[in-house]
């Protein structure tokens, strides 16, 4: 038996008759439901701010701002730079803006407006959309914990549950007398 062999008839259809769902078309649902997952994450120091951020899908997509990291210290020799890392990551994740509840939206076309908006970058006199995020944020501090936030919500520095087979007594040997 295989993956795609295992059919479960939970949907119906209008008229009443069952649709056969496989396993494997309900893994493939469950992988693309978890894909391109948009999250919204505020911060009780900034609470009139809401920022949505699309969720990393895999570490490589943040390997590029490591390296920035990375050739910004060895620019300064050690020394603090003006790169932000955390800033990076959540202007480059930016889905949308809300403010005092409200989203912020581009008038002409109707599309959410990001960071990296042209007009945002205007509101709030900055020139870049790193500069944006530190900005609203106003703490270099609140920007690292909603990063911080973001990437636990990918699944990053988080640990797994450990779930007993049935016929195991104690998953954890930790545990064990």
């Amino acid at each position: 038996m295989t993956v795609s062999d295992v059919v479960d008839f939970s949907p119906t259809t209008d008229d009443g008759r069952d649709v056969p769902i496989t396993l494997a078309d309900r893994i493939k649902s469950d992988i693309a439901a978890r894909r391109r997952r948009v999250v919204t994450l505020t911060h009780p120091d900034a609470p009139r701010w809401a920022m949505k951020f699309r969720v990393p899908d895999d570490r490589a997509e943040l390997a590029p701002f490591f390296d920035r990291e990375n050739k910004a210290k060895k620019a300064t020799k050690g020394r603090p730079s003006a790169f932000n890392l955390d800033a990076a990551i959540l202007a480059y994740y930016n889905e949308g803006i809300r403010f005092e509840g409200e989203d912020l939206i581009d008038q002409a076309s109707g599309a959410p407006l990001t960071v990296r908006d042209r007009g945002i970058l205007d509101l709030l006199d900055v020139t870049s959309a790193s500069e944006a995020i530190r900005a609203a944020y106003v703490s270099d501090g609140v920007v690292a914990a909603v990063s911080e936030w973001l990437l636990a919500e990918a699944g990053f520095g988080t640990s797994a549950d450990v779930i007993a087979d049935e016929d195991e007594e104690d998953p954890d040997p930790t545990t064990s007398g």
